[in-house]
């Protein structure tokens, strides 16, 4: 009831106004002030029509203070707090007609046109949601346009910054890929630019540096499949960029697991990039980031560690078979890939033979697979000795000595100290079961004085196999014991441990 007498009220006043009769000053004043804590109640309650009707009756002073503007903005979004998806919109749009006017009065009003910014995201978000791109797109061009305007007008804090980097992020992924290409690119560079404008003030430098590295990423995935043509080199350029911020976040404090997984996978993007014939300024790219797992795991005597990020996991694993068994799928991955690893005392035997004659068992086991666990091989490497610190894979060795078949050895005596290790290599690529693979495996006795002979074991079970990718290479490098992982600086730029 008080509500409706205070709108007659109002109402009233201003058709006296209208026909001349002067009422008396105060009860009008009193009704205007009145009004304005009615337009937020109505406002906070979801009646937005009522509230405009009484907005609108105000006079101009009222109608242009930017502070009762951001309040009735607060009170739509309020109203959405209880509301899901869709059903927040209404508010939404109340809340981004509110803030954008003041943003466009002043353009130095930091927190109105940030506030605008991020409520045309979640306007963008929700269209999204609805799979609506068309309208998701318009609210992320406005989004865009009025946050650039505040830049210009001088709103240069982080907050505002961060808004506009995503306005542009979700614009350029809304765009026409062949129409709006050069657009494209050029909102996933300023979003990368402005994303890193922020790592120095941002109250998360390292999340910040991040953004911009996936946006690089990003950029540069989309150049390639956009235009993949020789001439086209901006995506190569968009690597390195996205490289070098990614090392940025991950060496600043604070970085987390989206900022390593981040470096993953641009490493991962080099590396197919150059397997399809990119070409880049430099060759050295840098390792993954990795963490120890040896002593937590338990295997005396073997080195293990584990990428940072996300992506790789130890599984349960039942049965004798195997002491550990870890999955790697990074984004984007059809499927995983497996890892398992095993250590077997000397005593225990394969194929007659004891298992500190690890050249005779790499053998056995190459020829086994190869009549027995594969109906097709397509290519095969067979088993090789490993005898440099690069060599952690195939094609990453400077020199190895083709197996032979091994002559009668004389009786070793033990020794009580380390010597060389002896690590031999095969792979073989073909149909396991019904599935194309590519499973490559190492037997080695790292330490003849522990008497144990490791075995590590990788099954690719992607479409397209690939076991020279630079976290699965770092993973099989520093269990090989080439490197020491979190002892194993980079001499040459004198970064953070990795």
């Amino acid at each position: 009831m008080r509500r409706n007498v205070l709108n007659s009220l109002v109402l009233a006043g201003l058709a006296c106004g209208a026909l001349g009769v002067t009422p008396g000053p105060t009860s009008i004043a009193e009704a205007f002030a009145d009004a304005r804590g009615e337009a937020r109640q109505l406002t906070l309650e979801g009646d937005f029509a009522g509230a405009k009707a009484l907005f609108d009756a105000m006079p101009e002073e009222d109608r242009n203070d930017p502070k009762f503007r951001m309040r009735l903005g607060d009170m739509a979004l309020s109203w959405t707090k209880s509301k899901d998806g869709a059903a927040k919109t209404p508010g939404l749009l109340v809340a981004k007609e509110h803030f954008a006017a003041v943003a466009e009065r002043d353009a130095a009003n930091a927190d109105a046109a940030t506030a605008a910014v991020e409520t045309g995201l979640d306007l963008v978000a929700i269209q999204v949601d609805a799979k609506q791109p068309a309208r998701a797109l318009t609210h992320a061009d406005w989004s865009v346009k009025i946050g650039e305007a505040a830049l210009e007008g001088g709103s240069e804090v982080v907050d505002l910054r961060l808004a506009v980097a995503a306005a542009h992020d979700q614009r350029a992924k809304l765009s026409h890929k062949i129409n709006d290409f050069d657009r494209i690119v050029g909102d996933y560079t300023r979003s990368a630019e402005l994303n890193v404008s922020c790592a120095d003030s941002a109250r998360k430098p390292a999340a910040a540096l991040g953004q911009a590295a996936r946006t690089y990423l990003d950029l540069a995935t989309f150049i390639s499949e956009g235009r993949p043509i020789k001439e086209e080199t901006r995506d190569e350029g968009a690597l390195l960029l996205a490289l070098d911020t990614a090392v940025k976040a991950c060496e600043s404090e604070r970085a987390g697991k989206n900022e390593f997984t981040t470096h993953l996978l641009v490493l991962r993007a080099i590396h197919r990039a150059k397997k399809e014939g990119s070409t880049f300024e430099r060759e050295d790219f840098g390792r993954p980031y990795m963490q120890e797992l040896g002593k937590r795991e338990g295997l005396s005597g073997l080195a293990l560690y584990m990428p940072k990020g996300a992506g790789w996991k130890r599984i349960t694993y039942e049965g004798k078979q195997w002491d550990r068994v870890f999955e790697r799928q990074l984004e984007g991955d059809t499927s995983a890939v497996q890892i398992m690893i095993k250590g077997n005392d000397f005593d225990e035997r394969y194929g007659g033979k004891k298992y500190d004659e690890v050249e005779f068992i790499s053998g056995a086991r190459y020829e086994g697979q190869m009549e027995d666990k594969f109906k097709d091989v397509s290519s095969s490497t067979p088993p090789e000795l490993v005898s440099d610190g690069g060599a952690a894979t195939k094609g990453k060795t400077t020199k190895k000595k083709k197996r032979k078949k091994p002559k009668k050895k004389k009786k070793k005596t033990k020794s009580k100290g380390k010597s060389a290790p002896e690590i031999w290599h095969y792979e073989i690529a073909g149909t396991m079961g019904t599935r194309r693979v590519r499973v490559g495996e190492w037997l080695m006795v790292l330490n003849p004085a522990d008497e144990v002979a490791w075995r590590i074991r990788i099954i690719d079970w992607r479409t397209s196999t690939d076991l020279l990718e630079p976290d699965i290479v770092e993973f099989v490098r520093l269990a090989l014991g080439f490197g020491g992982g979190e002892a194993d600086d980079d001499a040459k730029t004198g970064k953070k441990k990795r």
